[in-house]
């Protein structure tokens, strides 16, 4: 709890120049406090954590234009939160989708930990039965249509510049080899204990902007543009060199507003004129913690430049790259990160785990078996060491018997060949002597 507010208060006392951020409790850290407990009090009941699955939902009516009600929503998710184990804050995400015709905001936490926390509550059993529940809740969620890789390069997607990853942040500025984006954030962010501060480094992509649509000046610190890859995901973030984390966007009523305004500028463009009923942005999300994109590449950051995530439609997109109505978005028609596929095999890896030690506890069998089996190994082992004896003494005496056979057989080669020398010379002795006689009597 105190770890969390902590967090808050540091965020807070960041330097932001988004004048919408800024509170009268902006520079009294006690007061900030104060008023953040009589909050918590306040709307700790309308947030409940979920019995079968991660999440703690909001209980409450919401409209997609009401900036105030959502942000109100958001701090009292994150309320909720900080009265749970501090470790399940370290991953989480803020979802506002539309369900059976009104707009429902929750936490979703990190599925594993979740369980650890629940088995240390509630008990092995009942963790698995809750977890059992959320995995045929995510087998019984259908997969949205999406395309493969090729098939969106035959809408010819948007080209985008390709720029130094390391933003401001680089060392080889200004002689760097790469290109450097000329939006980038320059803001001094805090990082882990001990490492002090360093840039944001943060950086836009000016071609993938959607500049079609028609935003008013509520919406002018900040930028909408389409992901680098090629998923149904725009994001909206603040125009750097303004910053801001995504704790404070999601405490910001006037940053929902922004995000409301953008979505339906989306929906007014994209939306199918004979099905109105369908709005065009699915979901929109934040993510915190180890699921910022900053922090997963950067293990050091506590937090990253803030933005956020409009999911769209299938359909939207398919329409939008048919028709080329907003160039930043056509052929970007996989699937946008939605953590099912990441939670449900955790939950099979848990659900697996919690089956394997479900073994009883009275191992007398097994130790039974266990020794018969070691007693088995032990007179194999020793029948084979005497086979290994046997053949190692036969194999000796068969070297011997080739020694002893060794001097006779070089004894009976030589006397051969001292008996062809012999021959030898008395054939050249009978030669010479035949040829001296033959001469002499010539």
């Amino acid at each position: 709890m105190k770890c969390f507010i902590q967090r808050l208060l540091d965020a807070r006392r960041a330097q932001i120049t988004l004048k919408q951020l800024r509170d009268k409790h902006h520079r009294d850290p006690e007061a900030k406090q104060a008023s953040l407990k009589d909050f918590r009090d306040a709307n700790s009941t309308n947030a409940t954590v979920q019995e079968d699955r991660p999440h703690i939902m909001h209980c409450g009516d919401l409209a997609l234009a009401d900036g105030t009600k959502l942000s109100s929503a958001a701090r009292g998710l994150l309320a909720r939160l900080s009265t749970l184990p501090p470790d399940l804050s370290q991953a989480f995400r803020i979802e506002l989708t539309p369900e059976h015709g009104q707009w429902v905001m929750r936490l979703r936490l990190h599925p594993e930990r979740w369980f650890r926390w629940q088995q240390r509550e509630r008990g092995r059993k009942s963790a698995a039965t809750r977890m059992q529940a959320y995995l045929r809740l995510l087998e019984d969620d259908d997969e949205p249509q999406s395309h493969s890789e090729e098939d969106c390069h035959t809408f010819r997607p948007q080209r985008y510049e390709s720029f130094c990853k390391l933003g401001v942040s680089c060392q080889h500025l200004p002689a760097c080899r790469e290109e450097h984006s000329p939006v980038s954030c320059t803001a001094r962010v805090q990082r882990k204990a001990g490492q002090g501060v360093s840039f944001c480094g943060w950086w836009a992509t000016p071609s993938l902007e959607l500049t079609e649509l028609k935003l008013s000046e509520l919406c002018r610190n900040f930028l909408v543009q389409a992901r680098r890859s090629l998923k149904r995901d725009v994001i909206v973030f603040p125009r750097p060199p303004n910053h801001a984390n995504n704790l404070q966007l999601a405490t910001s009523a006037e940053f929902w507003s922004v995000l409301s305004e953008v979505a339906h500028a989306i929906d007014a463009v994209l939306r199918d004129k004979d099905n109105k009923s369908v709005f065009a942005v699915s979901t929109v999300a934040l993510n915190f913690g180890e699921w910022e994109s900053g922090m997963e590449e950067d293990g050091g950051a506590l937090s990253c430049h803030g933005h956020a995530h409009l999911h769209l439609t299938h359909e939207a997109v398919l329409r939008c790259s048919e028709h080329g109505t907003l160039r930043a978005v056509v052929g970007r028609l996989m699937n946008p990160e939605r953590y099912r596929e990441h939670d449900m095999g955790i939950a099979r890896v848990l659900l697996n785990t919690v089956r394997a030690s479900d073994i009883p506890d009275d191992r007398s069998p097994i130790d039974e078996l266990e020794t018969k089996l070691a007693m088995r190994i032990s007179s194999l082992a020793q029948r084979l060491e005497f086979h290994e004896q046997q053949t190692a003494t036969r194999l000796a005496a068969a070297a011997a018997r080739e020694l002893r056979k060794q001097p006779v057989a070089t004894r009976t080669l030589l006397l051969w060949l001292f008996g062809l020398l012999a021959l030898l010379v008395l054939f050249t002795g009978g030669v010479v002597v035949f040829m001296m006689s033959k001469y002499s009597l010539r």
